[in-house]
């Protein structure tokens, strides 16, 4: 009985259910015009609240840029006017602080011969011939401290170079101090690890007394970088050669005079133009000069001299043969010398040339 009543019951709640259903949906599409208007309503005033943020964000920025274009001249010149300053308060300081401690870069080299006899008595020796020191120290960004001294046979110490440089700008540079002559190429570019022959070429043995260095002062610089062809120039004015000179078995070696030591009041102008052409290649290089000097060398400052000097010197390279640079290098360098000689010249040296080359 209580299950045939049971079943009898399911109907009933099935209708009602279905009435409930029909019922909310009736009442939903009712509310639902009401909740899209609350939806538009909300969606307008979103908009209107981003567009007055919008224009207050542009007459901000626009504001900004007014004032700032306004107080940027009074700023730069305000930063100008106390940097100036600083530098006017500070400049003895600053230089007597970068001159004292001022960085030094050492380096040097050591050169080492063999020397063998013709003859079968003596053997072969290797000789420690030379130590060679070298330093760079820039004072600040113009000047700097150059150096290269040489110790031989234990005793004696020759300076190859030791000025000062004014590195005022690519165009002019002002040296003061021992230099090499600017006369060839190969006198100035000098050093024993950068050579290629075992030995000074006999030209720079005979006539240019290679290394040959003076006290003295000088002016040099070189065109701009972007142009298609470098100009270089190195003029300077030294004590020049002495007594000894241009003479027919030794040539110049006797010429050179010591640093500290001049015969005459005389002065010797030397001067070296260097052209180095931009050809196009990367591998390939030429660097030309030419160069001349004169003076006089005679006690009376009555016997001139004048020399002249032609060099080239062609590389190609890098390239990789036995390693990563490799380079191949011609060169060619000539010298020549014309020397007037008076009647005392000739008497305390009878061999002395009037010329040689």
């Amino acid at each position: 009985m209580l299950a045939e009543g049971t079943l009898m019951n399911i109907p009933r709640v099935l209708i009602v259910f279905f009435l409930g259903l029909f019922s909310l949906s009736l009442y939903a599409q009712d509310a639902l015009p009401i909740r899209v208007k609350q939806l538009e309503s909300q969606i307008n005033s979103l908009t209107r609240e981003v567009l007055h943020l919008r224009t207050a964000l542009r007459q901000q920025q626009e504001l900004t840029e007014k004032l700032s274009k306004q107080s940027s001249i009074s700023q730069e010149k305000l930063y100008d006017d106390l940097i100036e300053k600083f530098q006017e308060e500070n400049q003895k300081p600053s230089f007597f602080r970068n001159l004292f401690h001022s960085p030094i870069k050492l380096g040097g080299y050591l050169e080492v011969k063999l020397d063998k006899e013709e003859s079968s008595l003596k053997p072969a020796t290797i000789d420690l011939s030379s130590i060679v020191l070298s330093l760079h120290s820039p004072i600040n960004d113009v000047f700097s401290v150059d150096a290269e001294i040489q110790l031989e046979d234990y005793n004696s110490i020759i300076i190859s170079h030791a000025y000062l440089t004014s590195a005022i700008s690519s165009y002019f540079n002002f040296k003061l101090g021992v230099m090499r002559i600017p006369f060839g190429k190969y006198n100035i570019s000098y050093s024993a690890p950068s050579q290629f022959f075992g030995s000074l070429p006999i030209t720079h043995q005979y006539i240019v007394p290679t290394i040959w260095s003076e006290p003295g002062f000088s002016f040099s610089g070189h065109t701009p970088e972007n142009l298609p062809i470098k100009i270089s120039y190195d003029i300077m004015v030294s004590n020049g050669l002495g007594k000894g000179s241009f003479r027919q078995t030794i040539g110049n070696e006797e010429g050179k005079q010591k640093l500290h030591e001049d015969n005459n009041t005389d002065k010797q102008w030397s001067a070296r133009l260097g052209i180095v052409p931009k050809i196009g290649i990367k591998t390939i290089s030429l660097d030309c000069g030419i160069s001349g000097t004169i003076g006089r060398y005679d006690s009376a400052q009555k016997s001139q001299y004048q020399g002249g000097s032609l060099d080239a010197m062609l590389q190609i390279g890098p390239y990789s043969i036995i390693g990563d640079h490799d380079h191949l290098y011609f060169s060619a360098e000539y010298v020549a010398f014309k020397a007037e000689r008076d009647r005392q010249v000739l008497q305390e040296y009878p061999d002395t040339v009037p010329g040689i080359k």
